[in-house]
């Protein structure tokens, strides 16, 4: 994905971090095939875009410009209704 097609990157998820969240050895973290890490990641977006992706869009919106003029103000393509289109 690049800026170019509309699109930017959110996060990404590296097996260190999976190491650390669950506390894993290495041996186990070892273990974890890349496929595993593509199921995790989807999950993990999925869960995101479900529960968390239009509050914090809303949020970000609000507050990423702090001691300016408020993006609501400036952007009016970013409605209120759960869309960030």
């Amino acid at each position: 994905m690049n800026c170019e097609d509309g699109f930017f990157p959110i996060t990404s998820v590296h097996r260190l971090d999976i190491k650390e969240a669950l506390h894993l050895s290495d041996e186990k973290v070892a273990k974890i095939t890349d496929d595993m890490m593509r199921d995790i990641a989807r999950k993990m977006a999925d869960d995101y875009c479900e529960q968390l992706f239009w509050d914090t869009c809303r949020l970000s919106r609000n507050t990423s410009q702090r001691g300016k003029e408020s993006i609501s103000r400036r952007k009016p393509w970013m409605p209120d209704n759960g869309s960030c289109r």
